[in-house]
Protein backbone atom coordinates (compact mmCIF):
# COMPACT_ATOMS: atom_id res chain seq x y z
CA UNK A 1 0.00 0.00 0.00
CA UNK A 2 3.13 2.32 0.32
CA UNK A 3 2.96 2.92 -3.51
CA UNK A 4 0.11 4.82 -3.68
CA UNK A 5 2.07 8.14 -3.56
CA UNK A 6 5.99 7.92 -5.45
CA UNK A 7 8.60 8.04 -3.19
CA UNK A 8 9.59 11.10 -4.95
CA UNK A 9 6.90 13.38 -4.60
CA UNK A 10 6.78 12.52 -0.68
CA UNK A 11 10.11 14.19 -0.81
CA UNK A 12 9.62 17.03 -2.43
CA UNK A 13 6.15 17.45 -0.49
CA UNK A 14 8.67 17.24 2.94
CA UNK A 15 11.13 19.43 0.71
CA UNK A 16 13.66 16.48 1.22
CA UNK A 17 16.39 16.42 -0.98
CA UNK A 18 15.95 13.82 -3.57
CA UNK A 19 19.34 12.51 -3.36
CA UNK A 20 19.66 12.37 0.43
CA UNK A 21 18.22 8.70 1.76
CA UNK A 22 19.83 8.49 5.00
CA UNK A 23 15.90 9.49 6.30
CA UNK A 24 14.17 7.10 3.78
CA UNK A 25 12.97 4.44 5.57
CA UNK A 26 11.39 7.13 8.30
CA UNK A 27 9.68 8.29 5.63
CA UNK A 28 8.48 4.75 3.90
CA UNK A 29 7.01 4.17 7.39
CA UNK A 30 5.47 7.12 7.76
CA UNK A 31 3.95 6.68 3.65
CA UNK A 32 2.76 3.41 4.89
CA UNK A 33 1.05 4.34 7.77
CA UNK A 34 -0.63 7.18 6.06
CA UNK A 35 -1.84 5.33 3.00
CA UNK A 36 -2.90 2.66 5.92
CA UNK A 37 -4.69 5.38 7.89
CA UNK A 38 -6.21 6.80 4.37
CA UNK A 39 -8.01 3.32 3.79
CA UNK A 40 -8.93 2.92 6.93
CA UNK A 41 -10.62 6.05 7.09
CA UNK A 42 -12.32 5.32 3.81
CA UNK A 43 -13.22 1.88 4.94
CA UNK A 44 -12.12 1.13 1.19
CA UNK A 45 -9.46 -0.99 -0.35
CA UNK A 46 -6.91 1.81 -2.31
CA UNK A 47 -5.30 0.80 -5.59
CA UNK A 48 -2.29 3.21 -7.04
CA UNK A 49 -3.64 2.76 -10.90
CA UNK A 50 -7.11 1.13 -12.61
CA UNK A 51 -3.89 -1.36 -13.87
CA UNK A 52 -3.92 -2.68 -10.65
CA UNK A 53 -7.10 -2.36 -9.73
CA UNK A 54 -8.03 -4.65 -12.83
CA UNK A 55 -5.52 -7.26 -12.33
CA UNK A 56 -6.85 -7.86 -8.82
CA UNK A 57 -8.90 -11.58 -9.46
CA UNK A 58 -11.00 -10.66 -6.29
CA UNK A 59 -10.97 -6.94 -5.86
CA UNK A 60 -13.33 -5.91 -2.86
CA UNK A 61 -16.78 -4.31 -4.14
CA UNK A 62 -15.62 -0.78 -2.63
CA UNK A 63 -11.87 -0.95 -4.32
CA UNK A 64 -10.63 2.80 -5.07
CA UNK A 65 -8.40 4.03 -7.61
CA UNK A 66 -6.12 6.67 -5.49
CA UNK A 67 -7.07 10.46 -6.81
CA UNK A 68 -5.40 13.47 -6.57
CA UNK A 69 -7.55 14.18 -2.93
CA UNK A 70 -6.51 10.94 -1.75
CA UNK A 71 -2.76 11.67 -2.58
CA UNK A 72 -3.52 15.18 -0.73
CA UNK A 73 -4.14 13.39 2.10
CA UNK A 74 -1.83 10.72 2.26
CA UNK A 75 1.07 13.46 1.94
CA UNK A 76 -0.50 15.98 4.34
CA UNK A 77 -0.48 12.81 7.00
CA UNK A 78 3.16 12.13 6.12
CA UNK A 79 3.84 15.99 6.58
CA UNK A 80 2.05 15.56 9.91
CA UNK A 81 3.90 12.81 10.71
CA UNK A 82 7.52 14.12 9.56
CA UNK A 83 7.36 17.21 11.47
CA UNK A 84 5.29 16.03 14.76
CA UNK A 85 6.65 12.88 16.02
CA UNK A 86 3.93 12.61 18.79
CA UNK A 87 0.34 14.14 19.48
CA UNK A 88 0.65 17.88 18.32
CA UNK A 89 -1.05 20.53 21.76
CA UNK A 90 -1.71 23.71 20.51
CA UNK A 91 -2.82 25.97 23.70
CA UNK A 92 -4.70 23.21 25.44
CA UNK A 93 -6.23 21.37 22.44
CA UNK A 94 -4.33 17.96 21.29
CA UNK A 95 -4.59 17.13 17.69
CA UNK A 96 -4.50 13.92 16.17
CA UNK A 97 -4.75 14.56 12.58
CA UNK A 98 -5.11 17.68 10.56
CA UNK A 99 -8.74 18.83 9.28
CA UNK A 100 -7.56 19.02 6.24
CA UNK A 101 -6.95 15.18 5.81
CA UNK A 102 -10.63 14.48 7.08
CA UNK A 103 -12.00 17.10 4.54
CA UNK A 104 -10.09 15.52 1.53
CA UNK A 105 -10.94 11.81 2.63
CA UNK A 106 -15.15 12.87 3.02
CA UNK A 107 -16.33 12.48 -0.27
CA UNK A 108 -14.41 9.10 -0.49
CA UNK A 109 -15.79 7.63 2.60
CA UNK A 110 -17.94 4.31 2.28
CA UNK A 111 -20.84 4.48 4.89
CA UNK A 112 -21.71 0.62 3.91
CA UNK A 113 -19.09 -0.41 6.26
CA UNK A 114 -18.81 -0.52 9.85
CA UNK A 115 -15.95 1.99 10.91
Amino acid sequence: MAGLVPMARVKAHLRLDPDETFEDDLVSAYLAAASEFVANETRRALYATSELLAADASPPANALVVTASLQAAILLMVGHLYENREAVNVGNLVTEMPFAVRALLGPYLDYTRSP
